[in-house]
């Protein structure tokens, strides 16, 4: 394979077509093809930044168990004509995802979520304690105080493994194609790891390609102008 057939595929964000309502322009496929912790995507207005984080949150719907969140300050900057929440109820139109709480919440065949939700004050960042999120994307990020945005990167989780021979948690991954498992670095543990059985059958992989959960990339998105008090 060629340097640029290589670096063309390293740049194939996963999408699920039955979920795609446009293709993402080049910056957009670039953004949603890295799979890094924390992202900014930046732009003037009309940039299409919360079309991006439409797309980013539905990248892993077919996967049980994910759950994504998308923040604005306020519920009217979620809800208002042409606001995000609308947006994406256009988007779902006659796909079989079902709408709770006004928009709030959406359930995926899969059992996946997206949830909308804000923070207009910094005291309101704990409404999302005890919460586990594999996707957050915030809208305008610079509207929020830093404090929001630190506590929402501790929300930011995947269920654990733990090994059933001695608990202790364990991390996946692939060698040739198959999947091994061994323990977290510096958590010792016993010689030869098992995963806990009941827990990779409470979490199936996807229909699509295999993806389960475990699998699934951590993320945290902000979009922004500059200025702002999270500037």
């Amino acid at each position: 394979m060629s340097d640029l057939a290589e670096l063309n595929e390293l740049f194939q964000p996963r999408m699920l077509d039955e979920y795609a309502v446009h293709v993402p322009h080049p910056v957009q496929q670039v953004a949603l093809a890295i799979n890094s912790e924390e992202q900014l995507f930046g732009g003037a207005v009309g940039g299409r930044k919360s079309d991006y984080l439409l797309m980013a949150a539905l990248q892993y719907v077919d996967v049980p168990g994910y759950s994504a969140l998308l923040l604005r300050r306020t519920w009217p900057d979620l809800n208002s004509s042409g606001a995000i929440v609308p947006r994406f109820r256009e988007w779902m139109a006659g796909r079989p995802v079902k709408e709770r709480d006004q928009g709030r919440l959406w359930e995926f065949p899969s059992g996946a979520r997206i949830q909308f939700g804000y923070v207009a004050r910094e005291s309101e960042r704990t409404k999302f304690q005890g919460a586990e999120y594999q996707f957050i994307g915030i809208d305008e990020a610079t509207l929020f105080e830093p404090k929001v945005y630190e506590y929402l990167m501790s929300r930011l989780r995947k269920p654990q493994i733990p090994c059933s021979i001695c608990s202790a948690p364990l991390t996946r991954y692939y060698v040739d194609g198959n999947v091994r498992y061994r323990h977290k670095e510096n958590r010792g543990g016993c010689e030869y790891p098992i995963p806990d059985p009941r827990i990779i059958c409470e979490y199936p992989p996807s229909a699509k390609d295999g993806t389960t959960i475990f699998d699934v990339p951590i993320r945290i998105r902000p979009t922004a102008n500059p200025g702002g008090i999270g500037h």
